[in-house]
């Protein structure tokens, strides 16, 4: 598909205007931001991949000299597409100091979010928390609902950085969850998991410690990536223990693959399937689930896994 072309709005096509709030801006724009607005305005329709080899610049560093210029509101870049990997982008000095101010003056959907999250991170925001929460909103596009959700979720679980809310609101958007609604249902996977995880970690007897890297590859795997039910994972845990005395994640989650594969989403279509099994005239050399988890084991006797 051909790369969207911007095109740049001015009052003349043999003049180019440049308002007095340019030069208030001159000392935080850098070599790329000035060469990027002399060739918008020169140029007036271009593609971002033309202008960064024109200017000798990357893809990134135009971009992000578009986002200074349009969020300093001198550049209406019509036809620019939000940035399909933001994180790859220059976050910091991108906004004037005097342009934030007057942001958290004049729009009141960016003050109410400032004042929410000052509250929720019980601090006074600084430049760098403005320009981080601008960039999200003014140029990622999330919304000020978005972001409000977001920190909240990250609060409860301990984290009160705008650099930690700022990191995981870029890699959702990489991901695709780009919008309230599909905030809200990862939203709601995530606690369900993290509940359930909490449930797995009081029977496994690890208390509230923080998990080893091994263990949160496991649980992560089994609860965010699978979707699997609490009651699926502790049938499997059950039967871990039953056999060799004690938890081993390895063997729990040999089991527990061989259910995802098998279709199996609860512990009755586990015995549903173990029984439908046993009926058929091959059952004396069928591999039902206490064949494989037997299996697992023998081989994972033999074998480090953990």
């Amino acid at each position: 598909m051909a790369e969207k072309r911007i095109r740049i709005s001015r009052p003349e096509e043999k003049f180019i205007y440049i308002d007095k709030a340019v030069g208030k801006l001159l000392p935080s724009a850098g070599e790329s931001e000035l060469k990027v607005l002399l060739y918008a305005l020169c140029e007036q329709e271009f593609s971002v991949s033309e202008a960064a080899a024109y200017l000798k610049l990357t893809v990134g560093e135009v971009e992000s000299a578009l986002c200074f210029w349009r969020g300093a509101q001198l550049l209406d870049t019509e036809g620019a597409d939000r940035p399909s990997s933001p994180a790859k982008l220059s976050l910091f000095q991108s906004y004037d100091g005097e342009l934030l101010a007057k942001q958290v003056e004049e729009n009141p959907t960016f003050k109410a979010l400032c004042d929410y999250m000052g509250k929720k991170l019980e601090k006074l925001l600084n430049k760098n928390d403005l320009n981080s929460l601008f960039y999200l909103f003014d140029y990622v596009g999330l919304s000020a609902e978005y972001l409000m959700a977001l920190t909240e979720y990250c609060v409860q679980k301990g984290k009160r950085s705008m650099q930690y809310i700022l990191k995981t609101a870029l890699g959702l958007f990489d991901e695709g969850v780009d919008s309230y609604e599909t905030l809200e249902a990862w939203l709601c996977r995530k606690r369900s998991a993290d509940d359930n995880i909490r449930r797995l970690a009081a029977t496994c007897g690890w208390g509230d410690r923080e998990l080893t890297a091994n263990e949160k590859k496991y649980v992560r795997h089994w609860f965010e990536e699978a979707q699997a039910s609490y009651e699926l994972v502790h049938l499997a845990y059950e039967k871990t223990v039953d056999a060799i005395g004690k938890v081993r994640l390895a063997y729990m989650n040999k089991i527990l693959d061989s259910w995802f594969e098998k279709g199996y989403r609860t512990p009755e279509e586990v015995n549903s399937g173990r029984q439908e099994t046993k009926k058929t005239p091959e059952s004396s050399s069928s591999f039902d689930a206490d064949d494989f988890f037997a299996a697992a084991v023998k081989k994972g006797m033999s074998s480090d896994d953990e």
